[in-house]
């Protein structure tokens, strides 16, 4: 039986959709998370630095592997059309003026914004799929 004879039927394939989805969502819920509690411990570092009268630590902190696979698409696609350079300044001075470091935060801005480009019209797909709209 060929295995591509499988994505013929409707049904197989509508629960392959579903299951990329809730996927896609938990990546998300835990990418979400991962950087709320980041930000969370940058603004306790922060606090206990200001009271203990030192400077904020430059060494790296260990990050989440959502995190690092969005800021190593966006690094690698920092370059390119997807985000112009105007736009890409403007990007890097409202994450500076908002206390985070651009460096950081931009790539994995652009990570997300390539991931989101192909996994919501899937996503979209999928639940007219489930729905039956055609």
């Amino acid at each position: 039986m060929n295995p591509l004879a499988l994505l013929d039927d409707p049904v197989i394939v509508t629960r392959l959709v579903v299951i990329g989805s809730v996927i896609l969502v938990l990546v998300l819920v835990a990418t979400w998370m991962s950087a709320r509690a980041g930000a969370e411990r940058q603004l306790m570092g922060r606090i206990s630095g200001v009271g203990a009268g030192e400077r904020e630590a430059t060494g790296r902190r260990r990050g989440s592997l959502a995190g690092g696979v969005l800021r190593a698409i966006g690094n690698a696609l920092s370059g390119t059309a997807l985000l112009s350079e105007k736009d890409r300044r403007d990007l890097e001075n409202t994450v500076a003026a908002a206390g985070y470091r651009p460096q950081a935060v931009v790539p994995v801005v652009i990570g997300l914004k390539v991931v989101l480009l192909l996994a919501l019209p899937a996503a979209a797909y999928g639940v007219t799929v489930l729905r039956g709209i055609e």
